[in-house]
């Protein structure tokens, strides 16, 4: 082994950022804030807006919550995902409804 932590056969996983949620204000109240990257391009989303931002701001932004997506994960994997939404929002998934 070449002392990389990696065997024979194993595949090196990298993540790509692609979302982060930060939240304002206080434990007991605020508001959430998201920025998404979407063709190489980061935006900052708030509620009545949708602005193209620095990477240099998402990196400095306080993060709450950070959303990764596995290199080499195809559209359709994603398509499979993104068609569970309606059924988990409607309590089919896990939701005991």
């Amino acid at each position: 082994s070449g002392g990389d932590g990696e065997g024979a056969g194993e595949e090196c996983l990298i993540f790509d950022c692609f979302g982060v949620v930060v939240h304002h204000g206080t434990i007991n109240a605020g508001h959430y804030t998201t920025y998404v990257r979407h063709c190489g391009l980061w935006y900052a989303c708030d509620d009545a807006w949708v602005v193209a931002v620095s990477e240099e701001e998402v990196r400095k932004a306080r993060a709450y919550l950070l959303f990764y997506l596995r290199r080499g994960v195809t559209d359709d994997a994603l398509e499979d995902v993104a068609s569970l939404v309606p059924t988990a929002l409607e309590g089919g998934i896990g939701g005991g409804g």
